[in-house]
């Protein structure tokens, strides 16, 4: 039996340094890197990070301050136990298009709280290393809309993680929102 694993997660963005393309008199914003942390105790942010989850997108079109991104590749780190990591290239989105649609405050200037309605995704990522099991996932994020003690708001990802061939889950939570709390360099702490 394969395990599984359902909670909620925070959300932090880090900018890629790629230059931008003119596109009709608006350039693309540069790409993005965005990653939704996982904690083995949800509403504890200083409990250990279990699983981070990075996207990495490219802007594909843009108007005002709504940007269509392709979604390049989303990677699984297990941060405990095993320390596995899988990879998955242009996933698939549950979207008209196949792309993340994203209505930015500022597109010249996205921040990691703007990518907080994941579109629902759902496939298989292959592990990194050899003889590691594959990775099913299913995953979809909402805006936070309760309220948090905490300074950044959460997006409310529901997710399912399953490791073929594992009876044990690689974390078992309670779905809560998760804050996550990013350093100078924009990188999750």
């Amino acid at each position: 039996m394969a395990s599984k694993v359902a909670a909620m997660a925070g959300l932090v963005a880090t900018v890629l340094a790629v230059a931008a393309v003119a596109v009709e008199g608006e350039s693309l914003p540069s790409d993005e890197r965005v990653a939704y942390n996982i904690y083995t105790e949800p509403g504890n942010p200083k409990s250990a990070v279990s699983v981070v989850v990075v996207f990495e997108l490219s802007a594909v079109s843009r108007s005002g301050d709504t940007v269509v991104w392709k979604m390049d590749k989303v990677t699984f780190d297990e941060a405990s136990g095993a320390k596995r990591r899988w990879v998955k290239a242009l996933p698939a989105l549950s979207t008209p298009d196949g792309n993340w649609t994203v209505v930015h405050g500022d597109a010249d200037d996205p921040t990691g709280l703007d990518f907080n309605d994941l579109p629902l995704m759902q496939g298989v990522a292959t592990a990194v290393e050899l003889g590691t099991a594959t990775l099913s996932y299913d995953l979809e994020g909402d805006p936070f809309s309760g309220s948090s003690p905490y300074a950044l708001v959460a997006t409310e990802l529901n997710y399912t993680l399953q490791v073929t061939g594992e009876q044990e889950p690689i974390e078992d939570t309670e779905e809560e929102p998760e804050p996550v709390e990013i350093d100078e360099f924009g990188d999750p702490m």
